[in-house]
């Protein structure tokens, strides 16, 4: 019965054949042996047989034109608008990560020179310009 209780688990993946081939072997030589295990399994596959007899649940009315309207407005979608998008956002990123890594090395560069915060503040002005 402990054994059963452990290898519960894996008779259900395998009644679903969702598991190894050695976890396989290791449940068959159980079910030779157990007809508890067997009763089990029968009882699950009469519940999947109910299960299977119910009514199908039919999809709204015009369902399926609804579904494909809503993938075609998604698969209007430009490539070109699509990769152009994509570049100007790596250009951005690139741009102000060169922006950043500038201002920080301009700052430390006055930490270490006597600049006024005149001089410091038209030194950065200069560099946004550079950029741009």
């Amino acid at each position: 019965m402990n054994e059963c209780h452990k290898l519960l688990p894996l008779i259900h993946d395998w009644v679903e054949g969702c598991i190894s081939f050695e976890e396989a072997l290791i449940v068959q030589e159980h079910l030779r042996k157990c007809a508890l295990c067997n009763s089990i399994i029968l009882e699950w596959l009469e519940i999947g047989d109910e299960i299977a007899k119910l009514l199908p649940i039919n999809a709204p009315q015009k369902f399926g034109e609804t579904l494909s309207l809503k993938f075609g407005e998604i698969s209007r979608i430009p490539v070109f608008e699509l990769i152009f998008g994509w570049f100007l956002a790596v250009c951005a990123a690139v741009c102000f990560k060169k922006i950043l890594a500038s201002f920080a090395l301009l700052f430390l560069h006055s930490l270490s020179n006597s600049f006024s915060w005149i001089e410091l503040t038209l030194n950065y002005i200069y560099l946004i310009f550079n950029f741009l």
